[in-house]
């Protein structure tokens, strides 16, 4: 098979958003000029107009393409249909988030999150961006599940809304801790977080109906377990 040829062009412009993303999160939009990011690169600031027309082409570049290997979430994720029963709801949820949460930690999507961070406000004010949809990425469709698993009985009828922001909350701590945790050093594990977090969210969220199911359920575990340890 032969080798992809070369593009000295596209590893030029790559370079230069590489450069870019690590100048604006470390100190925004309006702490970064453009003279700085194109010697950080090793090319004049002609070169780097060639490939950005302005400084916020390139912002913008930075903040909203995605590298197609990345697969970031940088817009409302599509999530899945909850298809169980009570029962299996947990770890349904424990999955969605842990994927999400993951996604959170990939490098670029923490510094893209920082700039999200510095200069968010300033995007929103300028209608640029949704900002609380940008931060809390699955609240949306969030917000479709949650009406749906109320509808099926799992879930306490209340407005799915104010559901989807309760549960979404902790994930944006999260997502905060991992975009400034710049050593990789936090105090607990993402595992942990979000089996915790699942847990606590359900238990003020089941019907009754739904809390008994999972409470029949593991009690007929329970023998079994039994038994399998004895032997």
């Amino acid at each position: 098979m032969a080798r992809p040829k070369h593009d000295p062009q596209r590893d030029t412009r790559q370079a230069i958003l590489d450069a870019a993303l690590e100048c604006f999160a470390e100190r925004g939009f309006h702490g970064v000029s453009v003279r700085e990011i194109a010697r950080a690169v090793g090319v004049r600031e002609s070169g780097l107009y060639h490939h950005f027309g302005s400084k916020e082409a390139l912002f913008d570049a930075v903040l909203f393409e995605t590298d197609a290997d990345e697969r970031l979430m940088l817009g409302p994720p599509k999530l899945p249909e909850f298809e169980g029963d009570a029962v299996g709801l947990q770890g349904f949820l424990e999955a969605m988030v842990a994927t999400v949460t993951s996604r959170y930690e990939a490098p670029r999507e923490r510094k893209r999150f920082r700039i999200l961070l510095s200069d968010g406000l300033r995007l929103a004010a300028a209608g640029r961006i949704d900002y609380v949809e940008r931060a809390m990425a699955m609240r949306q469709p969030l917000v479709t599940l949650m009406a749906s698993l109320m509808a099926r009985g799992l879930l306490r009828p209340e407005p799915p809304a104010v559901v989807a922001m309760q549960f979404v909350g902790p994930l944006l701590i999260w997502r905060h801790l991992i975009a400034m945790d710049l050593d990789g050093v936090l105090p607990f594990d993402r595992v942990a977080y979000t089996r915790l977090h699942v847990q606590r969210f359900l238990r003020g969220s089941l019907t009754p109906e739904a809390a008994e199911v999972i409470a029949q359920a593991g009690a007929a575990a329970a023998p079994t377990m039994a038994t399998q340890g004895d032997a």
